[in-house]
This record gives C-alpha cells, structure tokens and sequence, in this order.
C-alpha cells in the first residue's frame, strides 16, 4: 500500500536571497570553512522550516518605504541569529517566497526594495 506523503513545501529564492547566500557562505568560508558549511546547514533547515510554517516570521511593515514590501517576514537563520531571512508567505499557504538573507546590521528594507524587481 502506498503511503501519501505530503509534497514538500516550495521554497522559492529570488536571486538576491542566492546572492547573499554564496556572498555569506564565500565570506565565511575564507575565515572558517567549517563555520561555513555550519550556516548552509543552518539556512538549510530554516528555509524548510519556514516553508512549512510560513507565517511563523515575524511582521514587516515596511510598505510606508516602498508599497511592494507588504506582507514581507523575518525571521532568523537558526545557530546564525544575526543573518535573518526575508520572505513572503505563498498565497496558498504552502511555501515560501525569499527575498534576502542579510544581516541585521544591514538596512533591510533599501536592500529588499532595491531587488524587488529582480528576475
């Protein structure tokens, strides 16, 4: 008997959100290599993490800077809480949408705005 196996979520990266990934990963893995493969492992987690619970970031209400940032989230990268994922919940509620990955430091909302057009 076959078992129903849910489909996994959709996880879907702009391409900024797989430039800053190479772009972190690159950086930290001139420093430590192993460190580096620890937060693809952790980016990994949490993106299949959030497209199971899509809603589980937190609010973003950045549509006063641009009207094209609603409904955006945050939330961060698991073992790695200085780099946070910037992402939309999917209007079906099964996956998600990645916009950035930055980190806290950084200005988030110029940085997701000016990549919103990206293809």
């Amino acid at each position: 008997m076959a078992q129903n196996n849910p489909a996994p979520p959709a996880i879907i990266l702009r391409p900024a959100a797989r430039r800053d990934l190479e772009g972190i990963f690159a950086s930290l893995s001139a420093r430590n290599p192993r460190r580096a493969d620890d937060f693809l492992h952790a980016a990994q987690k949490t993106l299949l993490q959030l497209g199971k619970l899509p809603h589980l970031g937190s609010p973003l209400d950045w549509t006063p800077i641009d009207r094209r940032l609603h409904s955006l989230r945050r939330w961060p990268i698991s073992d790695f809480r200085f780099y946070h994922i910037i992402y939309r919940p999917l209007a079906s509620d099964d996956g998600v949408v990645v916009f950035r990955v930055l980190h806290s430091a950084q200005d988030a909302p110029s940085r997701t705005a000016e990549t919103l057009d990206d293809e």
